[in-house]
């Protein structure tokens, strides 16, 4: 069988299925000319990589996809369509598709969800190189710089609030009086998320629906730092919202530069 795969035999897998119940149609809706899925599918392709795979269960998402670049080779199964439904077991899905029809399976798999609309093609580009450069690594994630601090997490019950809700070598709330002195984190993001598909293998006899693992090997993972811009989510029709807001304030601020320098 012919091979049609650029550079390395990378394939791209965005999941888009129906039915989102916090943000409706979520997979199609437009923060500029695009839909967030369409500026998806676009990115990927910029990247010159590998084709772009969508597994989706709806014959609407599928026909925008195709329009916009990407193959659909089958509609997803509605069993493995729902809200309960893991990253895992679309990857394994397609993997098993590939597999039970003697198509070539690649060498990576990047798995791209539609909700983080601002990742950047040179990004994965970069995360990608950067995984084949460490080949003692399996996958790669991206992973940004947060202000959040987790051992200021608290539990509350009815009669007092515990302050050691979480340890962080060996240290906790009580052990840093300045908030300066406190260590700082890096946050997972699920922008990008690159793995070796041999990790997969070890999984493609089971039952897709009951397997409870990431969609990236933990054992044998690095990481690629992106910006907080990059790693945004959609999720909620807040999270929408905002993300019109910062698009539009991006415009304004590049007009104001042409204008004005």
């Amino acid at each position: 069988m012919e091979k049609n795969y650029l550079m390395d035999d990378l394939i791209f897998l965005i999941p888009a299925r129906s039915g989102s119940k916090r943000l409706k149609n979520k997979n199609l809706r437009s923060l500029g000319k695009k839909s967030i899925l369409s500026d998806k599918i676009s990115n990927c392709l910029k990247t010159n990589l590998g084709k772009v795979i969508v597994s989706t269960d709806c014959k609407k998402i599928s026909k925008a996809s195709i329009n916009a670049g990407a193959e659909v080779p089958f509609l997803r199964d509605k069993s493995i369509s729902n809200s309960k439904s893991t990253m895992v077991s679309v990857i394994l899905h397609y993997l098993n598709f590939c597999k039970k029809n003697k198509l070539h399976i690649p060498k990576y798999l990047a798995l791209v969800p539609v909700t983080n609309p601002f990742l950047k093609s040179k990004s994965i580009i970069k995360a990608f190189n950067k995984l084949k450069k460490n080949k003692k690594y399996n996958s790669i994630i991206s992973v940004f710089k947060t202000t959040e601090d987790p051992l200021s997490l608290v539990k509350i019950n009815d009669k007092r609030i515990d302050f050691k809700t979480l340890n962080y070598n060996k240290l906790n709330y009580f052990s840093f009086e300045r908030s300066q002195d406190k260590p700082r984190f890096m946050k997972i993001s699920s922008s990008i998320q690159i793995t070796k598909t041999k990790f997969f293998f070890k999984f493609l006899n089971k039952n897709i629906k009951k397997i409870k693992v990431k969609p990236f090997d933990v054992n044998s993972c690095c990481s690629f730092i992106i910006n907080q811009f990059e790693s945004y989510d959609i999720n909620s029709k807040n999270d929408f919202n905002l993300a019109k807001r910062f698009l539009k304030k991006q415009k304004l601020l590049r007009l104001f530069a042409e204008n004005f320098f």
